[in-house]
């Protein structure tokens, strides 16, 4: 027999060698067993000598050096294809760098070999190399396919490289298990396919890399990725011009990092898990989605799930999906950019913090019957994001901690209804701080344990319930309109609203609902809600200065109602006339009159004395005993009851009333 490194002859072929050989100049199959299916790899359970082929001679056969086909009369013959099923490949097969002269298809063969499989460079028309095991793995760097690649069911022991690529259809990975003595089970970097890739049902353990890849679509549904504790997948640069497919169970057990790429289909992870506790399992910053980004029922995050400066063109689907990452960023998503809706419904379950921070979301954000839980932090860290459509919390959704919507600005409504805010007592569980809302706010929880931030807040306008008693910080708040109108909703229960900011009493507050009411032409309640706003006010005073100030403010309340009743102090002046006239008209005899006196009248005599700038002469009658008190009394309420009426009037030319 000759030596590994000198050519075999077409006089050494083996019976089966020479059955391959005459196979191949027809491009018929050549079977080691007629009757073996199709299917997962069976040849590496093949220990028997019997189906024995020489490496060498398929190399020989492939690329026409020292010619092994040849007809009866000794005649070369064309090569038409080399086609074996259920053959045990022995020896190094080597054919770096040939450019193929027909197509070669392996269909559950295994290798024996001391080295990889060596196809780098390699070109060929077409490549098929299913149910097959390779122990030593694949190199077919740089390998130009003017067809598909087909390696199904491939069972690899060592790193599949296909680095640099040229595919001109597509390639072919489902069912496949592929291993590696190292850390990278499947190379693809910067490998080009013109076709889509499908790996359904693949098994990696270790990085699948594809660093840069660029195809038509890439298929990943029921797929496992196994690197725990490292990098599952790279794709960071992928470019795809249809979809990314990762549904139907498939479990990432590592990072997975498609930052930097850009599909122009969608994103589909519905039912897949990703698994990297405690570190970002999923990472999708700086990427670009043309399509949807979808992950619905069944997707589930063991560690962070990170998009930040990214871009989707589509909406973002994450009704009933699980986020796990406590105490912790569950999902950071700052400075995303959305062209559709975000929505978090149908059992949304987040664990840790939702951040979206300086996010763009043209559509609407929905988190209707989610569940999100950051005990003492923030479920929610909305600052400033921008929110096209409205903001709903609503069916019983349920937030343990706080959600942070400060400085946001929605373009439709805010509503935060038959929903639990669960916090302590003195904890703010929504704060909408600073934000700007272009209809409706509507924040009435169902359950409600702590405090609701309104600080600042503007809206067009404002939806509260009967009643609630809630407590809001609403120190800057500012809206147009309120929702149920009086008498709808009596003006107690609004009062009582703002009686409950938990930082006391604040004029703004009175002022703004006093506004609206004036506005949409509730006079009457806007003016008990600015009476009931100078009350509280000047209640507030302690000591003794405090109780000149209550004193003070029981005179302005019950004479002119703080300036904004001015027609009480002129019924006041009214009924101490007509008590003072009819006092001094039954004590006449206690009246002497002076020189020049006019004829007594004791209702002049009291208008005379109680209003400082008339006089009609009736000073010069003097009063003694009980009559000169009753006369000091009614001067004193007179000149009191006077400045209190200019007083208010004043007040009301200067509020335009």
């Amino acid at each position: 027999m000759p030596t590994s490194n000198t050519p075999i002859q077409y006089s050494d072929l083996t019976e089966i060698e020479h059955d391959i050989v005459r196979s191949s100049q027809t491009g018929n199959w050549w079977y080691a067993d007629p009757d073996a299916s199709f299917g997962p790899a069976l040849g590496a359970g093949n220990d028997s000598t019997r189906w024995d082929v020489r490496a060498k001679v398929l190399v020989q056969l492939l690329t026409g050096l020292d010619e092994l086909s040849f007809d009866a009369s000794g005649d070369a013959r064309a090569v038409r294809a080399v086609r074996v099923s259920g053959a045990r490949i022995v020896g190094d097969f080597n054919l770096a760098g040939f450019k193929l002269r027909c197509p070669l298809e392996f269909v559950n063969c295994s290798f024996i070999t001391s080295q990889p499989l060596d196809l780098s460079g390699t070109s060929t028309s077409g490549l098929r190399i299913v149910s097959c095991s390779m122990p030593r793995g694949l190199n077919a760097a740089q390998v130009e396919v003017n067809g598909n690649l087909d390696l199904r069911f491939l069972t690899s022991g060592d790193v599949v490289d296909l680095s640099q690529a040229q595919i001109a259809g597509s390639l072919y990975l489902q069912g496949s298990s592929l291993r590696s003595s190292g850390d990278q089970s499947l190379l693809l970097v910067s490998a080009k396919v013109g076709g889509g890739i499908f790996a359904d049902r693949m098994q990696c353990r270790g990085t699948m890399d594809a660093l840069n890849l660029q195809a038509d679509f890439l298929k990943l549904d029921g797929a496992h990725l196994d690197s725990e504790g490292s990098t599952a997948f790279i794709g960071e640069g992928l470019r795809l011009q249809g979809n990314f497919l990762a549904r139907q169970g498939a479990r990432f057990d590592g990072l997975v990092s498609l930052r930097s790429a850009a599909i122009r289909g969608h994103l589909l992870l519905d039912g897949s898990s990703f698994n990297n506790v405690g570190q970002t399992a999923l990472d999708l910053s700086n990427a670009e989605v043309s399509g949807d980004i979808a992950c619905r029922a069944g997707f589930l995050c063991y560690g962070r799930f990170q998009m930040h400066d990214s871009k989707v063109f589509g909406s973002l689907q994450m009704n009933g999906a699980s986020c796990h990452n406590p105490g912790d960023l569950a999902i950071a998503f700052d400075r995303l950019q959305v062209k559709g809706s975000w929505l978090c419904r149908g059992g949304f379950f987040a664990d840790g913090t939702v951040s979206t921070i300086d996010a763009k979301i043209e559509g609407e954000v929905a988190f209707d019957a989610a569940v999100l839980t950051n005990p003492g932090g923030d479920t929610v860290r909305a600052e400033r994001i921008s929110v096209g459509a409205s903001i709903f919390f609503r069916a019983r959704a349920r937030s343990v901690g706080r959600l942070n919507f400060s400085n946001a600005q929605v373009g439709g409504s805010v509503l935060l209804v038959e929903c639990d805010l669960v916090g302590a007592a003195d904890q703010v569980t929504c704060t909408l701080n600073g934000a700007s809302v272009s209809d409706l706010m509507h924040v009435a929880p169902a359950e409600h344990h702590g405090v609701i931030d309104l600080r600042g807040a503007k809206a067009s306008r404002h939806k509260g319930a009967a009643g609630i008693a809630d407590r809001y910080q609403l120190q800057g708040y500012v809206y147009g309109a309120i929702i149920p109108e009086v008498p709808t909703v009596d003006l107690r229960n609004r009062l009582q609203w703002l009686r409950n900011d938990p930082e006391g009493y604040s004029p703004g507050p009175y002022s703004v609902l006093a506004g609206v009411l004036k506005h949409h032409g509730y006079l009457a309640e806007a003016k008990k809600t600015s009476i009931e706003s100078q009350r509280i006010r000047r209640a507030r005073t302690r000591g003794v200065r405090g109780v000149v100030s209550r004193s003070w403010s029981f005179l302005l309340r019950n004479t002119i109602g703080y300036g904004y009743k001015p027609g009480l102090a002129f019924a006041w002046l009214v009924i101490t006339v007509a008590v003072g006239s009819t006092s001094i008209q039954l004590l006449r005899d206690k009246m002497v009159a002076g020189s020049g006196a006019p004829p007594f009248n004791s209702l002049i005599y009291v208008v005379d004395n109680m209003l400082p700038f008339v006089d009609f002469g009736y000073s010069k009658w003097v009063a003694s005993g009980l009559a000169q008190i009753v006369t000091v009394a009614t001067v004193l309420c007179g000149y009191v009851l006077v400045a209190a009426i200019l007083a208010a009037l004043a007040g009301v030319l200067r509020r335009g009333d």
